[in-house]
């Protein structure tokens, strides 16, 4: 019985392979303290796993993707050669001490355009192109964390780039189609509408607080007053008011009637007392027997016995 090679997906195997190894390297450049923390190759992708304390920037992306297609492009050398353990050592090869190596090893090489410098040099028992040129391409895909301290890329070498370029190029005509433009014209609209956006977001908050002023005087002038409290609001009648914060609308109180003691409350049995300034919101919820709660001139946090501590 003889095994069957599928040329074909080895081919594109060795492909990934050898863009991991350059890839590998760029990542040495950028966190010179990086190790290998996984690594899987298949039919033109790759995806690796390195130790490293941040994420890889745009710009740094970027650079990686430049770098690795100009060294694919100059069509570089990928030297396979055997030698002692401790020669491959000598020769600055990355070895990783987890696994298991016999006196004689296989290092792999990709030499610089000069033939002078070495890109890349590793101890390697699998399958690479025997020339740069033959990846390619390579883009990165994806960049994500797998664990603290330790994060993952996955690229796309070979006619998988052409088949990502392609897919992206789809997705950029279906977002213009979405946005009304062209997909030269997509940045310029997104930019455009995220003005707008902005703007009556900023409408929108004048709008909702001249409204919450208003509903704030009406509840005033209608307030209950305690010993403690000289102003305690019940929301718990107001849609418009449940549906905000109590922050929110506490805030907004707070610029009218600063020199007041102010509670609020709803029907979840939530709560909020505001203090001015020279008192203690925190003493006064210790003395009505409340909730703790989190700031020296105002506390929040929820109690269903809020009106009967308050006796009302």
């Amino acid at each position: 019985m003889k095994g069957i090679v599928d040329h074909v997906q080895r081919v594109a195997k060795m492909r990934a392979h050898t863009a991991t190894h350059l890839l590998h390297a760029h990542l040495t450049q950028i966190f010179p303290d990086t190790k290998q923390a996984g690594s899987l190759v298949d039919q033109d992708y790759l995806r690796f796993d390195f130790q490293a304390p941040r994420a890889l920037s745009e710009a740094e992306v970027v650079m990686i993707e430049q770098h690795i297609n100009s060294e694919i492009q100059n069509a570089l050398p990928v030297i396979i050669k055997e030698m002692s353990y401790q020669e491959a050592i000598w020769t600055g090869a990355k070895a990783f001490f987890e696994d298991k190596y016999g006196d004689v090893v296989r290092v792999v090489s990709i030499l610089d355009s000069g033939q002078e410098k070495k890109l890349s040099v590793e101890l390697c028992g699998g399958t690479h192109v025997s020339n740069t040129s033959e990846i390619g391409a390579f883009v990165v895909v994806d960049q994500e964390a797998v664990a603290s301290g330790t994060r993952r890329i996955s690229a796309y070498t070979g006619p998988k780039v052409g088949l990502y370029a392609m897919d992206q190029v789809k997705k950029l005509h279906e977002i213009a189609v979405v946005l009304d433009c062209t997909p030269k014209q997509i940045s310029e609209k997104l930019e455009k509408n995220q003005k707008e956006y902005t703007q009556l977001q900023q409408q929108f908050q004048s709008l909702q607080d001249q409204i919450l002023v208003t509903k704030i005087s009406s509840f005033a002038e209608k307030s209950k007053k305690t010993a403690d409290i000289e102003m305690v609001i019940d929301i718990s009648d107001d849609s418009f008011l449940m549906s905000l914060p109590l922050k929110q609308i506490a805030d907004l109180a707070r610029q009218h009637y600063s020199t007041q003691t102010l509670g609020f409350f709803a029907s979840t049995g939530n709560y909020l007392i505001s203090c001015p300034a020279g008192s203690s919101a925190k003493e006064l919820q210790k003395k009505l027997g409340l909730q703790w709660g989190w700031h020296d001139q105002m506390v929040q946090w929820k109690d269903s016995s809020f009106k009967e501590k308050l006796g009302l």
